[in-house]
């Protein structure tokens, strides 16, 4: 048994209780949860798939990342029925107001670090692959790998597209670094 608080600072109490094997009516509130995170990536895929006119097989790596998007959708913006908020107003005691950008988009975002020069092009062109939850720092896919950055811009209508780069994403979420994840 583990002991923590939350953000009002009344202590919790997380006791592990192990449900029998292959008995997933036990297992109600985790399985609705699966349910509600596969209904909103098949939703997601398909968006995409209709946009840049591309099948996405389960091979591909954007799929790991749209999964840990749908994932973090779900536990962010759930509602609650009992107050009607979701979830991050009642971890963070306040209302979500950050803009979210598509899932696969393409997006300029703020080269992180402090090597960059003056001169130097401050900005690099990704695809987005959502947020970080602890920091809340946006996820993009460049040529150098995935990046976070507090900052992105979203491209011209037209141009925010591109089916090349979701097929070019090669890196996964679980080889990167675990501040990403």
């Amino acid at each position: 048994m583990s002991c923590l608080s939350n953000a009002k600072g009344d202590h919790l109490q997380i006791v592990q209780e192990t449900s029998p094997r292959h008995s997933s009516q036990s297992n109600g509130a985790a399985e609705r949860a699966i349910q509600t995170t596969d209904g909103i990536l098949r939703t997601v895929k398909d968006d995409i798939e209709a946009t840049v006119g591309l099948r996405l097989y389960a091979k591909r790596p954007v799929l790991a990342w749209m999964l840990r998007h749908t994932g973090w959708l779900h536990t962010r913006f759930q509602r609650h029925a009992a107050d009607g908020r979701i979830s991050f107003e009642k971890l963070r005691l306040r209302r979500c107001g950050a803009p979210l950008v598509a899932f696969g988009e393409r997006v300029h975002c703020r080269r992180p670090g402090k090597q960059l020069g003056k001169i130097d092009n401050q900005w690099a062109t990704g695809v987005w692959l959502g947020r970080v939850n602890s920091t809340d720092e946006n996820i993009v896919a460049t040529t150098d790998g995935a990046v976070l950055s507090r900052s992105i811009r979203r491209r011209p209508a037209g141009r925010q597209w591109d089916r090349d780069s979701l097929l070019d994403l090669v890196w996964l979420p679980w080889y990167t670094s675990s501040v990403v994840l």
